[in-house]
């Protein structure tokens, strides 16, 4: 009988030792390159990314594809592993082996997906009793290993055999092992990424594997990265950004939707607080419109000069009408005003000039939030909002009235 179905038909993956599981189960996987920014975790800051070409990193993947049945047992999100190489330079340095070298990059990544994996198998069980409100615990073994992978998971016994016998096997090679770069003279130092391709042991390992979609991906993508020149992968890094712009592109006019049905229904809010307002206090003489504190307007008064004269210190010009020609839909009279401190500028005016950009000069392309000044524009952006006060009460619309 294979080896995974006795290990499958006798004993759970819970009910291993770690160094069981760890020699029952056989990575797989290889190395790519791939962008360079790390993807966030959060799916509104990943909408908000941008490809730098030229940052590329390599990432590494470990799967299980000669353990086609064990690996069916472990949790979804424990069947396959990614790392991008700068995540795994520190663990690597702590395992005593060359953060330099994508080599043993590779072999860091395999003993972190073991670990990683056996961890989720014991803790999705550990849940499942949990959720059944069953009192059973775990053998002593086990727990012995869950305890001594969540603190100091290096020092398992495990790990330090498979630690000594990868040097033992590295120092025998001759020569030793070393990057490998291309000898194209057309891109000489770019460094081949070699992946690793394994196949399933028998006919049945190997039908199970070809069942999973996961492996026909891997494969397919494996075989479009048999570029040939640099050309061919700037080639093939523009194609697949444009396919992901898209994606996000249709993402954010979503999103932008949402935001839009959201703020309408904000307004209606403000709406009726604003009446509520007026009904309960009489001393308002126009309903909508807060008193504003002398003081309060006064320091407003006097920030926003300090903006402006900021602005335009940053932006190397001496007059109103000069800032009015270099910063898109903005106006020579009202810049004069704030700066005058005449004039404190409404929210709506302000928020106004958020995305206005920067036409000439230096800071050229740049939006007006965006330009480091003091105040900040977000600072004064804050300060306006806050301005308004009715005599002896909460700013209109902030009170506890009127629900969304």
């Amino acid at each position: 009988m294979d080896e995974d179905v006795d290990y499958m038909a006798v004993r759970p993956i819970h009910e291993m030792r770690f160094a069981e599981f760890a020699n029952a189960i056989v990575p797989g996987g290889g190395a790519y390159l791939s962008r360079g920014d790390l993807t966030p975790r959060d799916d509104h800051a990943r909408l908000a990314t941008l490809w730098n070409i030229a940052d590329r990193r390599v990432t590494h993947y470990v799967a299980w594809r000669r353990s086609p049945l064990l690996a069916q047992a472990l949790p979804p999100n424990a069947r396959r592993y990614e790392f991008h190489d700068v995540e795994l330079c520190e663990t690597t340095s702590a395992l005593g082996l060359d953060s330099k070298s994508q080599q043993d990059i590779g072999k860091t990544a395999e003993l972190v997906a073991i670990r990683m994996a056996w961890l989720a198998a014991v803790q999705s069980h550990g849940q499942q009793l949990v959720d059944e409100g069953r009192n059973e615990s775990f053998d002593d073994g086990v727990a012995d290993d869950f305890v001594r992978l969540s603190c100091q998971w290096m020092a398992h016994p495990w790990v330090k055999l498979q630690l000594l016998e990868y040097r033992t096997k590295k120092l025998a090679q001759q020569p030793a092992a070393a990057p490998v770069f291309s000898s194209d003279p057309s891109w000489p130092n770019t460094q081949v990424i070699v992946a690793e391709s394994y196949q399933a042991q028998n006919e049945a390992d190997y039908l199970a594997e070809r069942e999973s979609i996961d492996y026909w991906l891997n494969k397919f993508d494996t075989e479009n990265r048999g570029w040939s020149s640099a050309f061919a992968i700037d080639a093939w890094d523009a194609a697949d950004d444009i396919v992901i712009a898209k994606a996000k592109i249709d993402a954010l006019e979503r999103l932008l939707d949402s935001q839009r049905k959201h703020v309408q229904n904000l307004e209606q809010v403000v709406k009726q607080n604003k009446r509520r307002d007026a009904e309960l206090f009489s001393n308002h003489s126009k309903p909508g419109r807060p008193h504003v504190s002398p003081k309060r307007q006064a320091i407003a008064q006097q920030f926003t000069a300090k903006w402006v004269k900021s602005l335009m210190t940053t932006l190397e010009v001496k007059s109103c009408a000069r800032l009015e020609d270099i910063v898109r839909n903005s106006s020579q009279r009202n810049w004069r005003r704030w700066l005058s401190g005449h004039a404190v500028p409404t929210q709506s005016s302000l928020t106004d000039l958020q995305a206005a950009k920067v036409v000439r000069g230096q800071k050229k392309g740049l939006s007006l939030k965006d330009i480091a000044t003091t105040p900040t524009y977000d600072e004064l952006l804050q300060l306006v909002r806050l301005v308004p006060l009715s005599q002896g009460r909460l700013p209109s619309g902030l009170g506890l009235w009127a629900k969304p």
